[in-house]
């Protein structure tokens, strides 16, 4: 993946603007992708705190609080 990676930042010959600035949006794609996921996991970790919700009939509702 890296190498395909590396190929996609060094297109630049006859880019548009609008191709460089899709280039730059498909290579920031995987660093975001990657942070995504560690917060994916760290909700993962959390324990659900049970909150009481009125509008569900007082009953409580486990949810992640950030």
């Amino acid at each position: 993946m890296a190498s395909q990676n590396a190929r996609v930042e060094d297109l630049s010959a006859g880019l548009s603007g609008e191709g460089r600035r899709a280039r730059d949006y498909v290579c920031a794609l995987r660093e975001k992708i990657r942070r995504m996921e560690e917060r994916a996991h760290d909700r993962v970790r959390k324990e659900p705190t049970p909150v009481p919700f009125s509008w569900i009939f007082d009953r409580p509702v486990s949810v992640v609080l950030h």
